[in-house]
């Protein structure tokens, strides 16, 4: 009984050593499999975390692209409403233009009146220096005539004396004889003498007469002159607005460009990060914008050529692009003999068109 027992306790034993042999291999072997776990794990978090920063790097690309499209839409806006001011401004510039060549025709007209009044002028002074003339000899001629009154007066009182004293002397009606033939002749001389003062007034009349009317020549042509420089001033002002409007449109077509080439260049951006996406319908849209504002981008229809040719199995539309490629690429671009090559081989397979 005590062998037995003691049997059974070595088998036991046995037993136990052996179950504690396999539950440390087991162990080992569960330790081995948790650090190959612990090790995949490891690497799946690091790739999951370098993904999740490529994501955000993407993420950010997306916004600061969507940023500067909107930036660029804002400054498009701004610019197409400069432009429309600047029509308005064009616009303005025709009617200006118009009246100027009105103004011209009025210049040319007020230079006509000009003439005008200057001959009028001249004629005026002539007319004047005759006038002064004319008064001149008619003063010379009433003090001729004055002094023939002055003389006839100083007669008659010879006469009147010479009358008294014949009176005295002879007979009374040979005096009243001289003394008519006498009155008579003064009575002629009076007459002359009222005839010269009347006309004399008709000529202090008409001078005035010309004065005023040389007056009034002198006003207008000063009323025309003023007009004259006016007109030309603004015309002046016009012809430098008419200079300065070709330099603001040109400033503003360079701005333009400018403009329109950096929207391209945000269209063919959003097309690289499409493609990359594997979006390639987005792709394909923003390339044509891209080539639609700059027609001589060939990167966009490499791309557009690639897209069709690769990943869409559109060989004509691909053969397209990649003809505009090649009709704006440079010579020396690396993608130049691939496009050739595709092209070459699709149109020998078709073979509906010749090489």
């Amino acid at each position: 009984m005590t062998q037995t027992n003691s049997r059974a306790a070595k088998i036991l034993f046995i037993a136990a050593v052996l179950s504690i042999g396999a539950l440390l291999a087991a162990l080992i072997a569960l330790n081995a499999g948790n650090s190959k776990l612990k090790s995949d794990l490891d690497n799946r978090v690091q790739s999951l975390a370098k993904a999740t920063a490529a994501g955000a790097e993407l993420d950010n690309a997306l916004r600061k692209v969507k940023t500067e499209y909107t930036d660029l839409q804002k400054k498009l806006e701004e610019i197409t409403a400069q432009r429309q001011q600047l029509d308005v401004q064009v616009k303005g510039l025709l009617s200006d233009r118009d009246l100027a060549r009105k103004l011209e025709g009025e210049r040319e007209t007020l230079k006509a009146d000009k003439e005008i009044v200057q001959k009028q002028k001249e004629a005026a002074e002539k007319a004047r220096l005759e006038l002064d003339a004319q008064i001149a000899a008619l003063k010379d001629k009433i003090r001729g005539l004055e002094t023939v009154q002055v003389q006839l007066y100083k007669e008659k009182e010879q006469v009147a004396a010479s009358l008294t004293e014949l009176r005295d002397k002879t007979g009374v009606k040979k005096l009243e004889d001289e003394n008519a033939a006498l009155k008579k002749e003064n009575g002629a001389l009076s007459k002359s003498l009222n005839q010269a003062q009347s006309e004399l007034e008709k000529l202090k009349n008409q001078e005035s007469k010309l004065r005023e009317d040389f007056k009034k020549q002198s006003a207008k042509l000063e009323d025309a002159e003023k007009n004259l420089q006016e007109q030309a001033r603004k015309f002046k002002a016009f012809e430098q607005t008419y200079v300065d409007a070709p330099l603001k449109c040109a400033d503003l077509a360079r701005q333009n460009k400018t403009l329109i080439r950096r929207t391209a260049n945000m269209h063919y951006n959003m097309g690289v990060f499409y493609t990359k996406q594997k979006e390639y319908s987005r792709a394909i849209s923003e390339f044509e914008k891209a080539v639609q504002l700059a027609p001589d981008d060939a990167a966009s229809y490499f791309n557009l050529g690639y897209i069709y040719a690769e990943y869409i199995q559109h060989r004509q539309r691909a053969i397209e692009y990649f003809r505009k490629y090649l009709q704006y690429a440079d010579k020396n671009d690396k993608d130049t003999d691939w496009a050739k090559k595709y092209i070459l081989t699709w149109q020998a397979w078709d073979g509906k068109q010749p090489m």
